[in-house]
């Protein structure tokens, strides 16, 4: 019995260990543990998926506001070099 429980214990932690490894090497960690800077908007459930690509890739990730007409877009600036957030989400995410 204590044979028993020692590897299904072992399996556990294991299977525990894979998880966070998969969670971690995807690049996800940000997003699923909902690990946002107070920069991004907290109010909302779900992390805009652009803005946690560009601070996973280590780009500063910022909300800025249309003059014209009032519209907001997020600028995502990496090496500095800005992109729209959702164009460099879309050119370089990778499923």
């Amino acid at each position: 019995m204590e044979n028993k429980l020692l590897w299904f214990f072992i399996a556990t932690v294991l299977l525990a260990f894979t998880a966070v490894l998969y969670i971690w090497n995807r690049g996800l960690w940000n997003s699923v543990f909902n690990l946002t800077p107070s920069n991004i908007d907290s109010d909302t459930e779900i992390p805009n998926p652009a803005a946690v690509f560009c601070l996973d890739c280590g780009g500063i990730y910022e909300i800025r506001t249309n003059s014209s007409d009032g519209s907001q877009y997020g600028v995502c600036t990496i090496d500095g070099v800005e992109y729209d957030a959702w164009d460099y989400y879309n050119v370089h995410f990778k499923e």
